[in-house]
C-alpha cells in the first residue's frame, strides 16, 4: 500500500483526484474516516464529506492505494 498527502480542498484536491484517476481512497490523516470515490458525480459531495473530517483532525488528506 502506497499513501500520498494531499492538503486542502479545491482545486489542490481535484487535481490529485484527476492525477490519480477513478476509482480512489481518500482518508482524512489521524481519523481512520475514508470515503472511495468511484464516479465522478461523487467527487463534490465526498472531498466535503472527507475535508470537513481531515479539518476537525487538523490534518491533511491522504490518497489510499492498496
Amino acid at each position: 500500500m502506497t499513501q500520498k498527502e494531499v492538503f486542502g480542498r479545491g482545486q489542490t484536491l481535484e487535481k490529485a483526484i484527476h492525477d490519480h484517476g477513478l476509482p480512489i481512497i481518500l482518508v482524512a490523516a489521524g481519523s481512520g474516516s475514508s470515503v472511495e470515490i468511484t464516479e465522478p458525480s461523487e467527487i463534490s459531495s465526498k472531498t466535503d464529506e472527507i475535508c470537513d473530517k481531515a479539518a476537525v483532525m487538523g490534518n491533511g488528506i491522504v490518497i489510499k492505494d492498496e
